[in-house]
């Protein structure tokens, strides 16, 4: 069933410096329903990440865009934990244009996290994701 469902295979991504502003200035929501018509979703929780994931509607999909994301300790994405890019070649045709992105190793425990992407001039909705405490807390 999960490889039926596309979770046989993970994304490949770029993972740039964490802590720093990424440049999302002028993306807008206002086409994520065209761009990102499945929205977001995340699971599979361990105490050091998650397992986040898009579609790109094919008609928005380029050759010559990739898909970033963002990943943040605040909904207002001021506090950037983690950021990246998916090459277009990542989330193309022969994926379905779907992205599962592993984040194991990325994240600490037992933290409350928001995530987007963003395609072209488009952020897709913010999702709300949690790591689960480390082994032995309480």
């Amino acid at each position: 069933f999960l490889q039926a469902a596309g979770f046989g295979w993970l994304t490949p991504f770029v993972v740039s410096a964490a802590g720093r502003r990424t440049k999302t200035r002028g993306h807008s929501t206002a086409d994520a329903g065209a761009v990102f018509p499945q929205s977001v979703a995340s699971g599979d929780p361990s105490p050091t990440g998650v397992v986040l994931w898009t579609r790109v509607d094919p008609a928005a999909w380029s050759a010559e865009t990739p898909l970033r994301f963002e990943i943040a300790t605040d909904d207002g994405f001021r506090r950037i934990k983690l950021a990246g890019e998916v090459a277009p070649q990542d989330f193309a045709a022969a994926r379905d244009f779907t992205v599962h992105l592993d984040l194991d190793g990325h994240l600490d425990a037992g933290r409350i996290y928001f995530y987007r992407f963003l395609h072209g001039s488009t952020a897709s909705r913010t999702g709300r994701c949690r790591t689960l405490p480390r082994a032995g807390a309480s």
